[in-house]
């Protein structure tokens, strides 16, 4: 058994320790929460991942512990799509409810390129099943990258290595750095842009990409976009620790809404709906 270099995604659910650490919370409106939460992200993961495998020779790996999620793939084009997708999926999912019905997860991802081994897991040993646990550098900067970027929000935040495996090319645009690259998920040419950031919201300098995930999601459904953002809002009343997660998301729709290049799009419909979103960090 040997190291292998492997792309490898960290996802964790933000604000996760504040639900179920809350005093003020009763632990049954936690566990309806948590169940809701829990519910979405199942549903969402196991089609995905199964759907990306069938479509790609180079399959994802996929582990969970409490609420984080640990994926790793030979391939990186695999890896992104099945990202992006479980994002789109569980921003939407929860869309037709409310939310002190229905949890929609904020979720932030790291994804780097680097070596990895992966041992018997020691609990499965004890227990008598077999399950693998990987160990290297690959898992503990996908989850640096993450947990350690400065970066707020309901991100997918990406290592550069990852991106020069893929004829990554500049965008003209004068707002921020912007870059794509072309992927075919389901044999269907698509573009998928990111944007460079060498400070983080603690002005640290850094040298990481973020995908502009929402930009699909904006392109087809604008109103529904603004609608649920409007929903999760109601969990992140002034002065809770975690608002900086939901201002940083909403920034991120933003930022994906320059992007936006449907034919029915025009400067006063992407003007109505910046606004729509911008009114989101009034408080």
């Amino acid at each position: 058994m040997g190291e292998e270099i492997r792309y490898c995604a960290f996802i964790d659910l933000l604000g996760y320790g504040s639900l179920v650490l809350d005093e003020v919370t009763t632990t049954q409106h936690k566990l309806k929460m948590l169940n809701s939460i829990y519910t979405s992200l199942a549903t969402q993961f196991m089609l995905v991942i199964n759907d990306v495998n069938k479509q790609y020779e180079n399959k994802i790996y996929i582990r969970s512990f409490s609420d984080s999620f640990y994926l790793d793939c030979a391939a990186a084009e695999p890896l992104l799509v099945a990202v992006k997708t479980v994002y789109d999926y569980v921003f939407g999912f929860y869309s037709n409810f409310l939310e002190i019905e229905e949890r929609t997860p904020l979720l932030r991802c790291g994804i780097v390129k680097d070596w990895l081994i992966k041992f018997n897991d020691i609990g499965a040993m004890v227990s008598g099943t077999k399950e693998l646990n990987p160990i290297g550098p690959a898992v503990a900067r996908a989850y640096n990258t993450s947990e350690k970027s400065g970066l707020s929000g309901m991100r997918v935040i990406i290592s550069p290595e990852v991106l020069e495996d893929l004829n990554l090319l500049q965008v003209s645009i004068t707002e921020f750095p912007c870059f794509c690259i072309e992927v075919s998920p389901y044999n269907i040419r698509m573009t998928y842009h990111f944007k460079h950031h060498g400070i983080n919201e603690n002005g640290q300098p850094i040298n990481i990409y973020e995908m502009l995930w929402p930009i699909t999601r904006l392109d087809s459904e604008p109103h529904d976009c603004i609608d649920t953002l409007t929903k999760i809002k109601t969990l992140y009343p002034t002065g809770c620790k975690a608002k900086r997660h939901f201002d940083q998301t909403v920034m991120l729709f933003i930022d994906s809404i320059r992007m936006v290049r449907s034919s029915y799009w025009d400067i006063e419909n992407n003007s109505r709906h910046k606004q729509s979103l911008q009114k989101l960090l009034v408080d």
